[in-house]
């Protein structure tokens, strides 16, 4: 559904994890428990979100399996290729 005042929301620029049980605050940018989401900052709020659990919250475990995988495949057998 539509929103058309997300201030009603009363949101901030953080989301909550639960790591182990326990929930914590992550500020999706620096200081953001103090800025409230308004319908002209709504968009970079969405981004933030969606960047952070997309990739920020899976990086420690992105990182690992890349280790794991260049230590089968060197990184240099893989330059030759490209995004095309």
């Amino acid at each position: 559904r539509e929103c058309d005042d997300v201030e009603y929301l009363y949101l901030d620029f953080t989301t909550a994890v639960r790591v182990f049980g326990e929930t914590q605050t992550i500020e999706l940018k620096p200081g953001g428990a103090d800025i409230e989401v308004t319908n002209e900052n709504r968009e970079q709020y969405l981004h933030l979100l969606v960047k952070y659990i997309l990739f920020d919250r899976i990086a420690p475990q992105l990182a690992m399996l890349l280790r794991g995988f260049n230590e089968v495949i060197p990184p240099s057998i893989l330059s030759i290729f490209d995004y095309q």
